[in-house]
């Protein structure tokens, strides 16, 4: 009789701390950031950023790595989850990268279950096979960074890589709010304010070095890009600048 009770209490027990620990990782998922480390078994894209947030009230957002989405996340306390990204702003990318976004964005709509760690997230389709792994992510600090443009708003609708040879850079002081730079032929420097993720950058003053057209015609790309800026966002090693209706402006990298 004594062996019953035991047994009963064991089960009992194990299974509170089992459903203790399904709560907790549901819990553990809400106001969280991701951000992309591998895709159905393959690892992202150099030097593109694709993020997920899992907000308050169920709102899903992040970035594909080049256009913004948003939506909505439902899970319970058996793994299971639904991710809904119901709205994408419409910028033109690299054919890789829109390739990439796309297959991201469909591996959310088929994640049924997540596999929660303290700094990975996995997700897995019907069939049980992982469509996507995540590292938690660390954001980079915005200021006392040297950030370098590895891709560009063209100013028609389209992000695209720097010209081979030039190199774009930007750093952001906290002295005097003060705002430097490379501009791929010319050296910049202008001030700006933040509010939250809203950024406002002044208009840069540049030296007077002429160099290729190409060249040029892709400097005053980026400078008009940093007078667009509205928002500005950071994930692990990269920052984006955004405009007042989402579309990407700039993406930079951490430099080595």
């Amino acid at each position: 009789m004594k062996s019953v009770v035991w047994l009963i209490v064991v089960l009992a027990a194990a299974g509170l701390l089992a459903a203790c620990g399904s709560d907790a990782g549901a819990d553990s998922l809400t106001n969280t950031e991701w951000e992309l480390e591998e895709l159905n078994g393959r690892d992202v894209l150099d030097d593109v950023s694709v993020t997920m947030r899992l907000g308050e009230d169920d709102e899903l957002s992040g970035s594909g790595g080049c256009n913004r989405f948003i939506g909505t996340w439902e899970t319970d306390d058996n793994s299971e989850i639904t991710l809904t990204a119901s709205g994408t702003t419409m910028m033109a990318c690299e054919e890789a990268i829109a390739t990439q976004e796309q297959a991201f964005l469909d591996a959310l709509a088929a994640a049924v279950r997540f596999d929660l760690g303290d700094d990975e997230l996995e997700l897995y389709n019907a069939e049980g096979r992982e469509v996507a792994e995540f590292d938690k992510l660390r954001p980079a600090a915005l200021t006392r960074t040297q950030w370098e443009v590895k891709a560009l708003n063209n100013g028609q609708q389209a992000v695209v890589p720097v010209l081979e040879g030039t190199t774009l850079m930007a750093l952001f002081e906290t002295e005097d709010d003060r705002l430097s730079g490379q501009s791929g032929c010319n050296t910049f420097t202008t001030t700006f304010s933040r509010d939250g993720d809203e950024i406002t950058i002044e208009t840069p003053a540049l030296t007077l070095m002429a160099c290729d057209q190409p060249v040029m015609d892709q400097e005053a790309q980026f400078i008009q890009a940093l007078e667009q800026a509205h928002t500005y966002e950071l994930s692990h090693e990269t920052l984006y600048l955004r405009a007042e209706d989402g579309s990407l402006l700039v993406m930079f990298r951490e430099a080595d």
